[in-house]
């Protein structure tokens, strides 16, 4: 309807206005990984009309304008409450200096917003990923002050600023470091000193092996973490929760806990 000039004079929704943010914004963000090459909305319609194809599906959108992957979104939670609350406070009168109650008018907003996006591979159809992310922010003022409140539109838009970043780590390749400890040994067995020194030259699949022996071996919860962090270092995050599970079930060792 914006293409062909028809659309109404009428006053956008808050729901509106954020879906349209939200769109503009998540170009943006996603073109700062510079990762992406994305492709504009505006350019999508007008090869959507120019094809005089009718509801096209994301394959046919990807052939269109040569696009890899579609991100969908949907506003899926919008709420916005209003209560008016009472409440009974002490205040003290200047001449006598007594304190009297009186009953005080307070206004509660409640703000919450949950947007749901899915990612589409546009050679299959198939959905790659679907993701949601919620906010809410709730603040209490008196009714005379309720003129203070910040406005509907910009708290909501403050929620979406926090969420897209997040959205992008959620899609674009990224390389992050990560240390981790290994736990210390008071035994001074010879194997966890020879597995302590396969780590220390990253040979984690030959330190795994030996930590598990002693583990399975000696009931040793240093052998069972360090055992732990190297699924985790191999990137078998499964097998590293279950194996420090296990140490913590069986010996209950506050370190494993942590």
């Amino acid at each position: 309807a914006k293409m062909l000039n028809l659309e109404t004079a009428r006053k956008a929704t808050l729901v509106e206005k954020l879906a349209q943010y939200t769109t503009e914004t998540m170009i943006g963000t996603l073109a700062n990984t510079r990762y992406f090459e994305v492709v504009n909305p505006g350019d999508i319609s007008r090869a959507v009309i120019g094809s005089g194809k009718r509801n096209p599906n994301p394959i046919m959108i990807g052939q269109l304008v040569s696009a890899q992957a579609i991100i969908v979104g949907d506003i899926t939670t919008l709420v916005n409450r209003t209560e008016q609350l009472t409440r009974i406070e002490k205040i003290k009168d200047k001449t006598t200096g007594k304190d009297t109650e009186t009953t005080v008018l307070y206004v509660k907003r409640t703000l919450e917003l949950e947007l749901t996006y899915r990612a589409v591979n546009t050679t299959t159809g198939a959905i790659m990923a679907t993701k949601t992310l919620e906010d809410s922010n709730t603040r209490e003022v008196r009714y005379t002050d309720r003129s203070s409140l910040e406005s509907e539109e910009a708290v909501f838009r403050g929620m979406i600023d926090a969420m897209l970043p997040k959205i992008a780590k959620q899609i674009a390749p990224y390389t992050e470091t990560v240390y981790r400890g290994l736990m210390k040994d008071g035994t001074k067995d010879p194997e966890m000193i020879k597995a302590d020194e396969l780590v220390k030259n990253n040979l984690y699949d030959s330190a795994l092996r030996v930590y598990l022996d002693v583990w399975k071996r000696s009931g040793n919860p240093a052998a069972g973490v360090n055992a732990g962090i190297m699924h985790e270092v191999l990137g078998d995050l499964d097998s590293a929760l279950a194996t420090v599970r296990q140490v913590v079930d069986a010996t209950a060792n506050r370190k494993a806990m942590g």
